[in-house]
């Protein structure tokens, strides 16, 4: 996490933790979180940390995490508890995938990661063969994506969406957390509305 600190004399009222992405949803900036942080702490609060959530940005390797659309599926060959599938990621042929999850079927809109694609934790998604079949990308679940606690299944989404869809147009999948402390004689600044309506200020 990379600390950002700022000098009060004023007794804090409390910590609140806000999403980067829920910021966009009130308030549209282009500066990097950073500045911003830096620009609360020059006139409103303490910002203490960033914590990166999520899928890391890592030159450019989001653009590895796409909506994809489940072609085919059946049982793997040599082993029971998983099933092969094909998809189409909106460009090229349809890619091969190897999962151990049973909650989807042709026809399922899914979440995909491509080989070069780094999942949370720096893990690098990487083409493989699992008991004899090729598996080209990885299909998500929500905790693969620090998204929620469910590992049961994979992720099914919208039949709306199209395959190819960046994944981070639908989903929060690569987002910053900003650890704010308020003062007490700024009460506002204890929800998320607060916090845009600040930085719309600052940023005129």
């Amino acid at each position: 996490p990379a600390p950002v600190m700022g000098q009060r004399a004023l007794r804090p009222l409390g910590v609140i933790e806000v999403l980067a992405s829920w910021l966009r949803e009130y308030v549209a900036f282009e500066l990097p979180r950073e500045e911003i942080a830096r620009q609360l702490v020059l006139t409103s609060c303490e910002v203490d940390r960033i914590v990166p959530r999520g899928v890391p940005d890592v030159d450019g390797t989001l653009g590895k995490f796409l909506v994809g659309k489940v072609l085919e599926a059946d049982k793997h060959p040599n082993a029971d508890k998983r099933q092969r599938a094909k998809g189409a990621v909106g460009s090229g042929e349809p890619r091969s995938f190897v999962c151990g999850a049973w909650n989807f079927g042709a026809g399922a809109t899914v979440g995909v990661v491509l080989p070069g694609g780094v999942m949370p934790g720096d893990f690098t998604i990487e083409k493989r063969k699992l008991r004899g079949e090729v598996s080209e990308v990885m299909i998500l679940s929500e905790r693969e994506l620090e998204l929620g606690q469910d590992h049961g299944g994979i992720m099914v989404l919208s039949d709306e969406l199209a395959p190819g869809t960046p994944l981070a147009e639908v989903l929060p999948v690569g987002d910053d957390i900003l650890e704010i402390e308020t003062l007490y004689n700024r009460p506002a600044l204890t929800s998320i509305y607060g916090i845009a309506r600040e930085v719309a200020a600052l940023l005129e």
